[in-house]
């Protein structure tokens, strides 16, 4: 049976993934990969973290009142929501 290879560069990708899915500041995760500056550890990886801004985007919607105000999810014309 063949082992699969694990090289360091496959661990530090990991590790890149998590602390970005978990929502880490990309600045901090910039100086421990060592990278120059936090827009080469987002072009980097910054597809990781796609999901994560969708969920922001919807956790503000729902708790702002912005989803009405654009009409989302509701039977109210924009500009004629509820207030909070």
């Amino acid at each position: 049976m063949g082992v699969p290879t694990l090289r360091v560069h496959d661990l530090r990708h990991t590790a890149s993934s998590v602390w970005l899915g978990s929502e880490a500041d990309p600045k901090v995760v910039q100086r421990i990969l060592g990278h120059a500056s936090a827009a080469m550890t987002m072009d980097l990886y910054g597809h990781l973290i796609d999901q994560n801004l969708r969920d922001a985007a919807r956790k503000i919607g729902g708790t702002t009142g912005a989803r009405r105000a654009l009409g989302a999810g509701t039977t109210e014309p924009p500009g004629e929501e509820t207030a909070l």
